[in-house]
């Protein structure tokens, strides 16, 4: 029999002159298939309904004959947990949730967005506060915008570890403070805001991860000294040098803020590819090559006498700028934020695995 024709005695509505045997055939296997599917419909129902009937005997027995015991079991299990939950630390009874999954870097994302606080000057942010001593205010604070929204909320998982362990708040703001300039100007807008209310204001790029909580910058603080930086170095034999604004502490004085306000000024680099980086490194004497090579050491300006260089584990980079052991692991640009966000989470993962055996 050929396939057309197959096909029309499939149909049910073939005319009696071209119902062959084969037609019945098919037909009558069409109507036992069609039985054995309502046949094994029908033994499931039976089974739900002696299921939902033992279900409701069980359900009987329980409320007619003993509710009041199952219910006085009930109120001493709760009082049991109860007890046992007030005498176990809270660390013990609580699964803490992976910081650098999807899920949990999706929601702080989201929280970073909501802007949870204010600064008295009106300003939104998401503030932690985890300070302990109130006799010296300390921030540690980083900005992006929503396009490096990703690569801040792994940010701010260090700096919130860090803040624990040291008792420095936490500010972090998302968007431009001056949608005129490129928003690495912004951290400067950030930074003076925030030294109206803290007495140090220690700024971590975004594109930068804490690895190691246990040094205090604290305890670098000089009396006469109000800004630390580090200075990065290229390769030998080029012998270039520069500081690197990616990881700055700011100290509230006279001093800090006509600083800031001279970078500010400095309008005639608003578009380098270093932005506010280029002038304070103008500021404090370095030369700055026209063909984007790295800076040159020059004659230290007075603007250097309250600036204290510190080690380059505090904003380790690559290469001759690379810490043997890192405190800050600057990623800086990626060909996308898909690979920085990456690597960052890489970073900070094996971090706290370290730290974790350590603590061990």
């Amino acid at each position: 029999m050929d396939d057309a024709s197959v096909d029309r005695t499939q149909r049910a509505d073939v005319p009696c002159e071209h119902r062959t045997v084969e037609w019945y055939k098919l037909e009558n296997e069409r109507l036992l298939e069609a039985l054995r599917v309502r046949e094994a419909r029908v033994a499931r129902m039976e089974d739900d309904l002696v299921l939902l009937a033992e279900r409701s005997e069980t359900l009987d027995r329980i409320v007619s004959g003993g509710w009041w015991r199952l219910r006085l079991r009930l109120m001493r299990l709760f009082a049991v947990v109860s007890f046992v939950r007030r005498g176990l630390p809270q660390r013990e009874m609580t699964v803490e949730r992976d910081p650098l999954s999807r899920d949990a870097l999706a929601s702080r994302a989201e929280r970073l967005r909501s802007q949870t606080d204010r600064l008295s000057s009106g300003l939104p942010v998401s503030l932690h506060r985890h300070a302990k001593d109130s006799s010296v205010r300390r921030v540690i604070c980083s900005l992006a915008d929503e396009n490096y929204l990703g690569p801040l909320s792994i940010c701010s998982v260090g700096l919130e570890q860090y803040a624990t362990r040291h008792g420095w708040d936490v500010a972090i703001h998302v968007g431009s403070l001056d949608l005129a300039r490129p928003i690495a100007w912004s951290k400067l807008l950030f930074v003076s805001r925030l030294l109206e209310q803290y007495e140090e204001v220690w700024w971590v790029d975004a594109d930068a991860v804490i690895v190691d909580t246990a040094p205090d910058i604290a305890s670098l603080i000089d009396v006469d000294k109000d800004l630390y930086i580090v200075e990065h170095r290229w390769d030998e034999p080029s012998g270039r040098r520069a500081v690197n604004s990616g990881v700055v502490l700011f100290r509230r004085s006279d001093w800090t803020t006509s600083l800031i306000e001279a970078i500010w000024h400095r309008e005639e680099f608003i578009d380098h590819p270093w932005w506010e980086n280029t002038a304070m490194l103008d500021l404090f004497g370095y030369q700055i090559p026209d063909d984007g090579t790295p800076p040159i050491p020059g004659v230290p300006t007075a603007w250097m006498d309250r600036v204290k260089l510190i080690g380059l584990e505090w904003n380790s980079t690559e290469n001759a700028s690379a810490a043997v052991a890192p405190v800050i692991r600057h990623i800086g640009r990626r060909p996308t934020v898909a690979v920085l966000e990456q690597m960052m989470t890489g970073e900070l993962r094996r971090a706290n695995a370290v730290g974790v055996a350590r603590e061990t």
